[in-house]
């Protein structure tokens, strides 16, 4: 665990990034983010977060409840098909699959938050392919397909960003998906870790991990698509002023996928 600031653990981030090892980063009061602790203080028109309360959450079983639980006319589903990208070239992901999923629903403000984000994992995209691999994007993740991934011997790696809280995601056609969901024994053997760029998901770091028999990188506090964004984003100075050495995703990238042999 990486805990940021001395005593104000208003925002942690990522978990796990370094290689097991807790390292305490002393952040100067100015580079702290101000992010409420409460979702009830959020102003929403000043700001969006990946953030939702677990009551917001619908975990109930799709095939028996058809739909969400409180379903909304005012709320809509994200739309769009997986996209498969073939590999560029040849390397240590030969054979292997890296997912990269949206977890957001078809709201106006859902979107412009997935718009504001997905330009900047395109570089991690690009070299993923030129190294062999084959990557799977979904603009529309919902429970089913994350399953299909994790299940997928041939997956190696994943990347989801949405909505979430401390008891699990929240995919685009509204249902929450928890640790409880995945059936360790169907994980992918060469799956080497799983980014949850969603709110406080990292809360329950453990319970991922064990379900997911590999590393998991997650927020243990409100984040915001600017946060991803730097933490997409190669060599950022906003992201390594606030964490200090924390890999971002393109070391995650490199150091697990494309320099690790399967």
């Amino acid at each position: 665990m990486v805990k940021v600031g001395s005593g104000v653990a208003l925002y942690q981030p990522p978990e796990k990034i370094l290689a097991g090892k807790t390292e305490k980063v002393d952040i100067p009061k100015v580079l702290q983010p101000n992010i409420p602790t409460s979702v009830s203080t959020l102003d929403t028109k000043k700001i969006e977060y990946h953030n939702s309360s677990p009551t917001e959450l619908n975990f109930g079983s799709i095939e028996s409840k058809g739909g969400p639980a409180k379903p909304d006319n005012s709320l809509k589903s994200a739309t769009g098909a997986q996209v498969t990208l073939a590999p560029t070239g040849s390397g240590n992901g030969n054979g292997k699959v890296v997912y990269f999923f949206s977890g957001y629903t078809g709201s106006d403000s859902d979107q412009k938050m997935y718009k504001s984000e997905k330009d900047s994992v395109s570089d991690d995209i690009s070299k993923l392919r030129k190294n062999g691999f084959t990557v799977v994007v979904d603009p529309s993740g919902t429970r089913k397909e994350f399953q299909d991934a994790v299940y997928n011997s041939k997956t190696a790696g994943i990347y989801w960003t949405g909505h979430g809280s401390d008891s699990g995601i929240q995919a685009s056609d509204f249902f929450g998906i928890r640790p409880s969901d995945i059936d360790p024994s169907k994980v992918s053997k060469n799956l080497r870790f799983t980014v949850f760029q969603s709110c406080n998901t990292g809360k329950n770091e453990v319970a991922w991990e064990k379900a997911l028999k590999s590393d998991v990188i997650a927020w243990n506090r409100l984040t915001s698509p600017s946060e991803a964004r730097d933490f997409n984003t190669p060599n950022n100075s906003a992201w390594e002023a606030l964490t200090g050495d924390v890999q971002e995703l393109d070391d995650l990238i490199d150091d697990r996928l494309i320099n690790k042999p399967f």
